[in-house]
């Protein structure tokens, strides 16, 4: 009897366990997490047309600067100055020719005119005797000659301009300006240093005026993944709480290795392509390194 009260109860308990376990809900299968960005690549702040290396048009010795690093120049501002003696003595020579071509075209229309003079004083003489006819001939052929020679002259005059312009602009790229509205942010110009052609030396960094954007290294795996238009989240990489609003303007048409960095953890052999936005951000220098994460074209990710 004692054995039976025993049992009844355990089996009670074990059909109750059953039965709560087959009428409790099944478990919920967790759902993936979805990132909300469609890529994520490391870039750098830059500017549309990049940064131009400004050189000397002529070799030469720099004989002055006239700006320093940090400077906002105008289009044509003078940057620096090139040692130009030489050029301006030549300079010197065809001014001199150019003067020397305006008195013989002067003194050629006086002579045309002497002899138009002579040729009607001539044709009005009275009689049609011999030495007539020969005075009027001779009368003609002089007006000839001279309207030969102002020809002549005409011509050395057009020849003396074009020299002189030629001059002119060789004295001219002696001087080193600025191509356009923007900043010099590197003077490496120095009076008395040597400047070459041949060797392109450069004499200023110069970044033009106009909006930041960023060039991004995108991965392969990502291109499919991001066209124009899409938004894009960037973060400076020494300070991540510091994070600008951009947008993707064009992806680049021809892929190339990854730039080699000394991270450990970076594959170098990774094939990218440039990836460029627009950034609401002119406070960002150029140059600085950021992280950007482009959001997915779905919608998801952040509002």
């Amino acid at each position: 009897m004692n054995t039976q009260t025993f049992i009844h109860p355990l089996s009670a308990a074990v059909l109750v366990a059953v039965l709560l376990t087959g009428c409790s809900e099944p478990e919920k299968t967790k759902a993936p997490i979805v990132s909300p960005w469609a890529a994520v690549a490391k870039g750098s702040v830059s500017i549309e047309g990049g940064i131009i290396n400004i050189a000397a048009p002529r070799p030469g010795i720099v004989r002055q600067v006239e700006v320093e690093e940090g400077a906002e120049v105008k289009t044509g501002q003078v940057l620096a100055r090139i040692d130009d003696r030489e050029a301006m003595l030549a300079h010197k020579v065809r001014e001199r020719e150019q003067q020397a071509a305006r008195e013989e075209l002067k003194l050629a229309q006086t002579k045309l005119a002497i002899a138009q003079r002579e040729l009607r004083r001539v044709e009005s003489l009275p009689g049609d005797d011999e030495v007539s006819r020969q005075d009027k001939d001779n009368a003609r052929d002089q007006v000839n000659l001279a309207i030969s020679e102002l020809d002549k002259q005409k011509a050395a005059l057009t020849v003396a301009d074009a020299q002189m312009a030629a001059s002119q602009l060789e004295v001219e790229r002696h001087v080193v300006r600025a191509p356009q509205d923007g900043r010099i942010i590197r003077r490496q110009a120095k009076p008395g240093d040597g400047t070459s052609t041949l060797n392109v030396t450069p004499l200023f960094q110069f970044a033009p005026n106009g909006p930041r954007i960023i060039r991004a290294d995108l991965e392969e795996r990502f291109v499919n993944s991001v066209q124009p238009g899409q938004a894009a989240e960037v973060t400076l990489e020494a300070d991540d709480k510091k994070t600008y609003k951009a947008r993707v303007l064009r992806l680049g048409q021809v892929f190339g290795n990854r730039p080699e960095t000394d991270d450990p953890n970076e594959k170098q052999d990774m094939r990218i392509i440039e990836c460029v936005l627009s950034v609401e951000a002119p406070q960002l220098r150029i140059g600085q390194r950021v992280i950007v994460r482009i959001v997915r074209q779905d919608g998801a990710g952040k509002s």
